[in-house]
């Protein structure tokens, strides 16, 4: 296998790490009920899978492809299960705050649905994390990577090599054209397909960003919350979509079942008027969340955000290293390097970062190198904060 120790050590670190988040994830799944774990287990496959993706060379094409495999079953599994928390979340929380006893009745009747099918789900969902705990695939992918970074003497490695630095260049590149090539689908609100295809290939853009962490010095940070933004904007978009088929759906279910057991759907009345509520309370956050999109774009454009990324990994590919210096390349908050503690458990995945967002007024600026114009602070949620209720990532 001719690949460099740098690129070794990313991979390995990386893969290291998420297999270990992972375990410790599907240990709690099948021994506890809080769903927490199925949220956390979920974003940790997603991310196993993505690097694995990315560092297809340094696994074996035929191991990488096993591992993929093994991880897709069970992320099926976590994906509606998580769906379906989140959908109990989201109707717990609008039930607490309604009066109507015409939505109140539907919206209860639809959170039981759900309930009932999560209820039924569960066992489905351990079956899946026993069995890939008895495929050995996460002890596998342990022993695999702690044996590569103990032959490349992973400590005294520098990460940042020019085999790291262009093939995350390139992959970034590739998947930054991606989510552009969806851009044109913001003039349309009702191009709903191309919505959801956009924020996974923002999500695509979001993991391989923060792979390359180490190989940038930490300073991908600025880039990645905005990616994050516009992720969770098209995801809570697309969230608002999904509840109108399941809305539909219900209502379908609900009617057949009405009309087999009276005869006729006149019960169904009293479902019908707290179901069109919810389609219309739907739309209508849609619609607001579609309109802070497309200016939260706006601003990402103006401030030539896309054109700037384009240019650090342009730079990176024809020079096999970051740029020294970029108004978007922010320094590290801590002095550390950028491997330190490769191998202790990672925090929360997707913790939330309105706090800091909070402290820092609601405004990220740029950082300024000396003699460099520093472009203005970059845009975060406006109106969508308000009305967003998701329902997965």
């Amino acid at each position: 296998m001719n690949v460099d120790r740098g690129y070794l050590a990313l991979a390995a670190k990386y893969v290291r790490r998420q297999a270990k988040q992972l375990s410790e994830q599907c240990r709690g799944i099948e021994t506890g009920d809080d769903i927490e774990y199925v949220h956390r287990a979920r974003v940790a496959t997603r991310r196993l899978r993505a690097a694995l993706r990315l560092f297809s060379d340094c696994f074996g094409s035929g191991t990488g492809r096993r591992w993929r495999r093994a991880l897709r079953r069970l992320a099926r599994r976590l994906g509606d299960a998580r769906d379906l928390d989140v959908q109990i979340e989201f109707l717990s929380a609008t039930l607490a705050k309604q009066n109507d006893p015409q939505v109140c009745l539907a919206l209860s009747r639809l959170a039981a649905d759900c309930q009932s099918r999560r209820d039924q789900m569960q066992p489905r969902i351990r079956r899946a994390v026993a069995q890939l705990q008895r495929s050995g695939i996460l002890a596998e992918m342990q022993a695999a990577t702690k044996r590569i970074l103990g032959k490349i003497n992973a400590e005294t490695v520098d990460v940042a090599s020019v085999r790291s630095c262009r093939r995350t260049a390139k992959q970034i590149r590739r998947a930054l054209n991606e989510v552009l090539s969806f851009q044109d689908s913001l003039d349309d609100a009702e191009d709903a397909q191309r919505h959801h295809d956009m924020r996974i290939a923002a999500k695509r853009l979001r993991y391989l960003l923060e792979i390359s962490q180490p190989v940038y010095r930490k300073q991908l940070g600025l880039l990645i919350e905005m990616v994050k933004e516009l992720q969770t904007y098209l995801g809570d978009i697309h969230d608002c979509d999904v509840w109108l088929g399941i809305v539909e759906q219900f209502a379908e279910r609900t009617r057949r079942a009405i009309v087999r057991a009276y005869g006729h759907e006149r019960p169904f009345l009293s479902v019908e008027p707290g179901l069109q509520w919810l389609r219309n309370e739907r739309r209508a956050v849609r619609g607001q969340l579609f309109a802070s999109l497309r200016q939260f774009w706006s601003d990402l454009v103006e401030q030539r955000v896309w054109s700037e990324l384009a240019q650090i990994v342009e730079q990176a590919v024809e020079t096999g290293a970051p740029p020294v210096a970029h108004a978007l390349l922010l320094a590290p908050t801590e002095a550390e390097p950028a491997d330190a503690n490769a191998d202790a458990a990672p925090p929360n995945p997707e913790a939330s970062d309105d706090a800091a967002r909070a402290a820092n007024n609601g405004s990220h600026g740029f950082s300024s190198k000396k003699g460099e114009q520093a472009l203005p602070p970059w845009p975060c949620r406006r109106a969508g904060r308000a009305t967003r209720q998701p329902l997965s990532r």
